[in-house]
C-alpha cells in the first residue's frame, strides 16, 4: 500500500473513538467492496487488517502488513483509544 493511502486513512480515524472508526471503516469497507479495482482490493485488504488490529487490541496482525505499516497502524492505534477514553 501506498504510504500516502494509509496515513491519509489513519489520519481520518485519529480524529475518532472506536466505536465511530468501526462505523467509518465498515463504510469504507462496504463502498471499497463494491468498486472492485486492484488499488481498491488492496486498500480494502489493508482496512481489514486496521479493523483486525483494532478487534485485537493493537496486539497482533496478519502476516502480510509490513514493518512500516503496522507501526503507522499502532500509533493510529494508540490515538483512537485515547480518544474512546476521553469521549
Amino acid at each position: 500500500m501506498e504510504d500516502l493511502e494509509l496515513i491519509s486513512l489513519l489520519n481520518e480515524c485519529n480524529k475518532m473513538s472506536v466505536l465511530e472508526v468501526s462505523n467509518y471503516l465498515l463504510g469504507k469497507m462496504d463502498y471499497l467492496s463494491r468498486i472492485k479495482s486492484d488499488k481498491s482490493n488492496k486498500i480494502l485488504k489493508y482496512i481489514e487488517s486496521f479493523v483486525w488490529m483494532i478487534n485485537h487490541a493493537g496486539n497482533r496482525r496478519p502476516s502480510y502488513v509490513s514493518d512500516k505499516d503496522y507501526e503507522l497502524m499502532q500509533k493510529s492505534f494508540a490515538i483512537i483509544y485515547r480518544n474512546s477514553i476521553i469521549h
